[in-house]
């Protein structure tokens, strides 16, 4: 079996983000840790494994269409770990409370990731995200 190269593995993490969520169980370690802050009051530290990654993705794509996301630094890879700054951005869906955007306004917001990769699969995954400019454009917050 060969082993992906760890930039190789978020390049497919990426497409996952851009096309099909279930190509995650195939780079997603069944332990994986989520280090992640939430603004929903939803728990990560109770998920793991590639059902909770896919679970994020999934979430996002439920309030936007025509998803986009894309690498804008990196991936920069040191040892066991990689790092990106991305941009992703979509078309809005509705559904999110409290916004008061139209619905199908184009909207994107950035990040970063880090994970941590051993022999090929995601064993940790943290992300911050400028969430307040995203909400900004939803018309949540001014």
């Amino acid at each position: 079996m060969t082993v992906r190269s760890n930039k190789e593995v978020y390049h497919l993490w990426v497409d996952a983000w851009n096309g099909d969520s279930r190509k995650v169980k195939d780079i997603a370690a069944e332990q994986c840790t989520i280090h992640q802050i939430r603004t929903d009051e939803e728990s990560v530290t109770d998920k793991a494994g590639a059902e909770a990654l896919k679970g994020i993705i999934d979430k996002a794509k439920v309030l936007f269409d025509r998803v986009s996301m894309t690498v804008d630094v990196g991936p920069i890879v040191e040892g066991e770990y990689v790092s990106a700054r991305w941009t992703y951005s979509g078309n809005y869906l509705g559904g999110m409370p409290g916004a008061q955007a139209e619905v199908g306004k184009r909207v994107a917001f950035s990040g970063n990731d880090m994970l941590r990769i051993k022999e090929g699969m995601i064993t940790d995954y943290w992300v911050t995200s400028d969430g307040i400019h995203l909400l900004e454009q939803l018309e949540i917050v001014s």
